[in-house]
């Protein structure tokens, strides 16, 4: 059974592009906690309502990109760091953020000097960044840090949370696949779950 690394404050959580889309989506409904599940399901109701919605809140475009702003929670003050990984599957959401950048050398330094606050990495990058360094880097920015390929081990996800930051929204990405989600625990096994807004066959 996955175990918690991190409960997100409900703040935190109130504060995400995912909880106002679901909130749009369920005007009605008095607001409790409800997770990416009830956003999931919200959507799977009625796909092409949920859409017409999320383009009359964030403008139209790519399912890609209605999936990146809401998984991902890219806003448009973010500054997002990919390192060591092509930064093509991120190209969807650029015009929504302030500052991109792509780097080969040192992820957490890099994500420091950039003011990062999404790092965007490989996963088996995690198990040997997250681990006591001579200097520990200052990133009070960094809000989430997104694997590519998959989930990290839990250990190492554990240790991305004791030695990178404590309050990490740890996501991970392949593909079509995706691991964590805004709304929710980081868990230390997160499922995988399928995108918000499949591309149209």
């Amino acid at each position: 059974m996955p175990a918690p690394l991190l409960i997100p404050h409900p703040e935190r959580i109130a504060t995400t592009n995912a909880w106002a889309f679901l909130r749009a989506l369920t005007p009605l409904a008095r607001p409790a906690p409800a997770g990416w599940a009830a956003l999931a399901a919200t959507v799977a109701a009625d796909p092409a309502a949920a859409r017409a919605r999320f383009d009359a809140l964030a403008g139209p475009g790519p399912a890609a990109r209605a999936d990146l702003l809401l998984w991902a929670d890219f806003r448009p003050a973010d500054a997002v760091l990919v390192a060591g990984t092509p930064p093509a599957p991120w190209a969807a959401a650029r015009a929504d953020i302030a500052r991109f950048a792509a780097t080969e050398a040192d992820p957490l330094a890099e994500a420091a000097a950039f003011a990062a606050s999404v790092l965007i990495l490989p996963a088996a990058a995690l198990e040997t960044l997250a681990a006591p360094r001579k200097r520990r880097e200052a990133l009070p920015a960094l809000r989430s840090l997104i694997l590519t390929g998959g989930p990290a081990s839990p250990a190492a996800r554990a240790r991305a949370l004791a030695w990178i930051k404590p309050d990490l929204l740890l996501l991970a990405r392949a593909g079509n696949r995706f691991w964590g989600n805004p709304l929710d625990p980081v868990l230390d096994a997160p499922p995988p779950i399928g995108p918000l807004f499949p591309p149209a066959r």
